[in-house]
């Protein structure tokens, strides 16, 4: 009966421990259940957390590339917006040139014109003089020809010296406005230069306002007076002859 009894207590004994191992292998499931549970919670949100960065990152990125192709679009308007006023600058200036040597060429082929009909003139009454044929003729005629190597024929030389002076200033003129020119797009371009390597805001500012100094400054514009028009003056009045004064002749 003891024995009996024993093996009974054994028996509850090692049920007791069954159980017990059994609540130890399922607390310890449900444990590393959790653990698992709290990893994949703590992964998911760590790629969320990525994903959020990442989808920061892409937008910030796509911002600053739009705000530097932006940037980029108005210096290159800008740019183009310079050359396109020194161009224009320069076909002014090279129309206002250019009308300015024909006004010249036209002035001076007036003025020819002008000094031709008066040497012509003198030299119709040199064949006058010389038709009369007399000693008095031979005296006028000495004396005229006196008057026009003594005073036409040097006024006009002066005159053709004094246009060909004023050709030369107005072709060194236009020489130096070119010059001018190219000098000045050419600064421009070095400005355009410094404005795409300028870092600061300030620097583009200040260099932007340097280029439009430039492309709005005007050509400085040289009229001069030109040589004078060579106006043909009347004859004086013709003297009268005295009657019987053989050294006297009317034309």
């Amino acid at each position: 009966m003891a024995e009996m009894k024993e093996n009974a207590n054994s028996l509850l004994f090692s049920l007791d421990q069954l159980m017990g191992l059994e609540r130890q292998r399922q607390e310890e499931e449900a444990a590393a259940a959790l653990r698992r549970a709290t990893a994949e919670a703590t992964a998911r949100a760590h790629a969320e957390a990525r994903a959020r960065e990442a989808e920061l990152a892409r937008i910030r990125a796509e911002e600053e590339r739009r705000s530097l192709e932006e940037q980029r679009m108005r210096e290159e308007n800008a740019r183009l917006e310079a050359l396109k006023q020194a161009e224009v600058e320069r076909a002014r200036v090279e129309v206002e040139q250019r009308s300015r040597m024909e006004a010249l060429l036209r002035q001076q082929e007036h003025e020819r014109s002008l000094a031709q009909m008066a040497q012509d003139q003198h030299k119709k009454r040199l064949q006058r003089l010389l038709a009369a044929s007399t000693i008095g003729g031979v005296l006028v005629l000495g004396a005229s020809f006196g008057v026009y190597f003594g005073k036409i024929k040097p006024e006009a030389e002066k005159e053709q010296a004094t246009q060909a002076a004023a050709l030369a200033a107005q072709e060194a003129e236009q020489t130096r406005l070119k010059q001018e020119l190219e000098q000045r797009a050419g600064q421009i371009a070095s400005l355009q230069d410094q404005y795409q390597q300028a870092r600061s805001e300030k620097e583009r500012l200040e260099l932007q306002r340097q280029i439009d100094a430039l492309t709005s400054r005007q050509a400085p514009s040289h009229h001069g007076a030109g040589p004078r028009a060579v106006v043909s003056k009347p004859d004086a009045p013709k003297k009268k002859c005295d009657k019987g004064d053989p050294m006297c002749v009317d034309f």
